[in-house]
């Protein structure tokens, strides 16, 4: 490995190379008065400094960069730059390394995440219409992968699996709620539509996960069995503290069973995020099950892989993601981007003791359920099959 004298010159090397060849195809005046390129330079060139693999998986970058930017004309928006500089950063093949604009729920979600976990008192910074839908796409079609608990979502009654199909009669986007009251058209078995009143909250999606996690724990029935259950949405020291009184509050239940649903949100947590569990006496002699998914990346994958190594308990559900390395986000363009990019890791990706490698390769679980992410009707077969082990 090189040493640090070394690193040095390849960035600066790699930066020449990069503004060479940029020179070479556009005159500086038009490089000035051409925003859209500006902004295209300003995202790659922090993308050729910090990107933590310096072979750039065996590409020649610069090329690539120069061929890219030819895409870009100065009339390009925000999102159809981010769309050029996104095909280009997979051909990486790196997590946690994409270019998010003000349109995108990642945009609002990463950047009030990282205000929470920079130590903010406050988790009011970078506030949308919250609706407590977590969107994704599949097919042109939106669906309803995840609604958070004591969300506006939630108490109008949409679900998991809900395809999303208008809000006020225009397509449905995710960050298309007003502020204040709209009508969500939707369809729960994808034939019959309804008109959902919603009204919005104005607060940072990571404050609404905060408050899901809080609302998430209560006790389930499971054939006459008292089963404990909490959903983790994100790291952060609040959900954390919500998380430990919650285990505490458990622990005078008298419980046979408890399920910590790892699904949702956000990672930023490490090892020590289960010391409330280790700890507890109680909740130790009680069998544990773990719901995890694909969406389950960073530090919540740790969680599910330290899980798994010293049997604290039986992983139910699918795959986790295999997006392990280490990133930072980086706001572009006076915050007109955010750029979300691995900045640590190694490849191949390194071992973790007991565990294995996690990018690229994921967490499998003990127990193998298929998720649901359309037209559930209500249901979610993982915990079903948590329940339906619990009850015997």
């Amino acid at each position: 490995t090189a040493g640090p004298s070394r690193r040095g010159t390849d960035k600066a090397t790699m930066r020449s190379a990069i503004v060479l060849i940029l020179a070479l195809h556009v005159s500086p005046a038009l490089a000035q008065s051409c925003g859209a390129l500006n902004e295209y330079d300003e995202i790659l060139s922090v993308v050729s400094e910090k990107f933590f693999d310096r072979s750039f998986d065996g590409l020649d970058w610069a090329s690539r960069v120069s061929d890219y930017r030819r895409r870009v004309t100065c009339g390009d928006g925000a999102e159809r730059i981010a769309l050029i500089v996104n095909d280009l950063l997979a051909k990486l093949h790196a997590s946690h390394t994409s270019l998010y604009t003000q349109s995108d729920q990642q945009y609002w979600g990463l950047k009030s995440f990282f205000w929470s976990m920079g130590g903010s008192e406050s988790d009011d910074a970078y506030e949308v219409s919250y609706s407590g839908i977590w969107a994704e796409e599949h097919g042109g079609e939106w669906f309803a992968r995840f609604v958070m608990q004591d969300s506006p979502a939630a108490r109008a009654g949409i679900v998991p699996g809900d395809r999303l199909i208008a809000i006020d009669g225009v397509s449905f986007r995710p960050l298309r709620f007003p502020r204040g009251a709209s009508i969500l058209t939707v369809s729960s078995d994808g034939r019959a539509t309804r008109e959902v009143p919603i009204v919005t909250l104005t607060q940072s999606i990571m404050r609404g996960f905060e408050k899901a996690a809080r609302a998430s724990a209560r006790v389930l029935n499971a054939g006459g069995k008292r089963v404990g259950y909490f959903q983790l949405w994100a790291g952060g020291a609040r959900i954390r503290k919500i998380m430990e009184e919650t285990l505490t509050m458990f622990e005078s239940e008298n419980l046979d069973a408890l399920v910590l649903d790892l699904r949702g949100g956000y990672g930023g947590m490490g090892e020590d995020q289960l010391d409330g569990l280790r700890r507890s006496g109680v909740l130790g002699r009680i069998p544990k099950y773990f719901l995890i998914d694909d969406s389950l990346r960073s530090g919540k994958e740790l969680l599910a892989g330290v899980i798994r190594r010293d049997g604290l308990g039986t992983l139910i559900g699918s795959r986790t993601a295999g997006q392990y390395l280490g990133a930072s986000p980086f706001s572009i363009a006076n915050d007109k981007y955010l750029l979300y990019l691995a900045v640590r890791g190694s490849r191949p990706p390194s071992d973790i003791p007991g565990i294995g490698p996690i990018e690229g390769v994921g967490i499998q679980p003990h127990v193998t359920v298929a998720p649901c992410w359309r037209y559930c009707g209500g249901r979610d077969p993982v915990l079903e099959k948590a329940l339906e082990l619990i009850a015997g």
